[in-house]
């Protein structure tokens, strides 16, 4: 056996590992779905104690932040405060949510923000992060005075991509790509 077909061989056992690993990851992604309902009067759940939360653990801290951000976007639509959005997002972005929920209060308009959660968290970098959450929305406009639904709940399908990057030594969410 020639030193050539040697690493012929090495190289592909290990390639071969790699791709079980990664299919055997991808069957636990693929098996997690975090169903998480947001409304005017619940919070969004803090990670499950079964979730490593510890600093050391970027996955765990990024889902942390998609969660506050999910929580922040909540309560600044039910209280028409855009100034929610600045802890939780970054860049253009930012100034679109906060554009988005002046355009509603100078409407009187709030929103009950309500969806049911199925994402997976992929690390990019040390630094940046993808959450791609395919997530059915119900959220839906309110009445000013009554805050009940002045439209029907639209339990329609979403399915966005969230790029999540660590500005100042927190993550933020940077930029959101819509899937149609």
């Amino acid at each position: 056996m020639t030193a050539r077909n040697r690493k012929l061989i090495v190289g592909g056992i290990l390639g071969a590992s790699i791709l079980g690993l990664m299919v055997i990851g991808m069957i636990f992604l693929n098996d997690r779905s975090d169903t998480t309902e947001v409304s005017q009067a619940q919070t969004l759940p803090h990670p499950s104690p079964s979730v490593n939360t510890s600093s050391e653990d970027p996955t765990a801290e990024v889902e942390r932040a998609y969660l506050r951000f999910w929580e922040a976007w909540t309560r600044a639509n039910l209280d028409l405060d855009p100034s929610l959005m600045a802890e939780v997002t970054t860049g253009p972005l930012q100034q679109l949510f906060v554009e988005q929920i002046e355009e509603l209060k100078a409407k009187d308009e709030p929103a009950r923000i309500s969806v049911e959660h199925n994402y997976e968290i992929v690390l990019l970098g040390p630094d940046i992060a993808s959450v791609e959450d395919r997530y059915v929305n119900h959220s839906v406009r309110l009445d000013p005075d009554t805050l009940q639904p002045t439209e029907p709940d639209p339990n329609a399908p979403v399915r966005k991509s969230h790029t999540l990057r660590k500005v100042d030594d927190q993550w933020k969410v940077a930029e959101i790509i819509e899937y149609r």
